[in-house]
Formats: C-alpha cells, sequence, structure tokens
C-alpha cells in the first residue's frame, strides 16, 4: 500500500513556497481549533465537577415536577404542605408513627404525593443528615411498612 500523497498536482502545490505556507497555516489553524476545543472541554469537565460538589455539599433540594400523564393532583398546596409537616412530626425522633404517616399518604393520587414530596423537601434528621421525603420513608420503616405505603400510595414512589 502507497504511503503519502498520491496526487501529483497536490505534491506539486504542496511543494512550492506558496504551498508550504498554505500547508504551515492550516497546520497552525488546526491546532488552534485543537486547542480551543480541549479548553472548552476542560471548562466543561470542571462546571461539571463544580456543580456535583456544589450539590453534594449544599444538599439543595430539587423539586420534581408534577406529570401530565397522570391526573391532577388532590390536594392543594397548603394541605400537601400541612401533610408534609404531619408527616415530618411523626417520623422525627426516637419513634416513628407509620400509622399517621399512612394515614397522611392515603388519598393522594401521583402527582397528589408529589406535591407532598416536593413540601415535604430536605430535612435533618437526629443525625443530621437531610433526606427527602422518599428517603425518609426507607429511613424509617420495614420492608412490609414501605410495601404497605407504597400501596397507598399507587407506587408513586
Amino acid at each position: 500500500m502507497k504511503q503519502g500523497l498520491s496526487n501529483p498536482a497536490l505534491v506539486t502545490l504542496l511543494s512550492t513556497p506558496q504551498g508550504q505556507k498554505a500547508l504551515a497555516k492550516t497546520g497552525q489553524a488546526t491546532g488552534r481549533a485543537l486547542d480551543l476545543g480541549f479548553t472548552i472541554l476542560k471548562i466543561g469537565i470542571f462546571s461539571l465537577a463544580g456543580y456535583i460538589i456544589y450539590r453534594k455539599v449544599t444538599g439543595a433540594f430539587s423539586k420534581v415536577s408534577e406529570d401530565s400523564n397522570y391526573r391532577p393532583a388532590n390536594v392543594t398546596i397548603v394541605s400537601a404542605k400541612q401533610r408534609a409537616e404531619n408527616i415530618f412530626n411523626a417520623m422525627y425522633g426516637v419513634k416513628n408513627d407509620f400509622n399517621k404517616v399512612s394515614q397522611n399518604l392515603s388519598g393522594l393520587n401521583h402527582n397528589g404525593f408529589i406535591r407532598v414530596y416536593n413540601e415535604f423537601g430536605s430535612r435533618r434528621g437526629a443525625d443530621f443528615k437531610k433526606l427527602n421525603l422518599t428517603e425518609w420513608l426507607y429511613d424509617q420503616f420495614n420492608a412490609t411498612q414501605i410495601a404497605q405505603l407504597k400501596f397507598i400510595t399507587n407506587n408513586s414512589f
């Protein structure tokens, strides 16, 4: 197999002084483009790493959007906030009150659960870790109780 340029016209053109200048400029432009590409890639990687570190350090809570594929929420935001407070108070401390939690989750449709989840937000427990509603539920209750809560909420979490 041949190596190098096989087009005689191109070889002749590139062997002239003007061709050498054009080839050098092309190489410089390619080098600058590669440098710019790597710089943009580095900025993107550092930005992503900074965002991840920020999220881990601050424990910022991200609200979940209601899903338009399901019926509208069957609770108001005020009611969802009250339910979230009741659920938190039932789980905070040494003991948890499964009946109170299940009572506040019962009757919620999918988007209703999302409203309660968003109003619950991210809260610190006795161990000072910030947890959202589903993390609290998994932290406080055993597998059987979680299955019952999932049944009550139609597997909304």
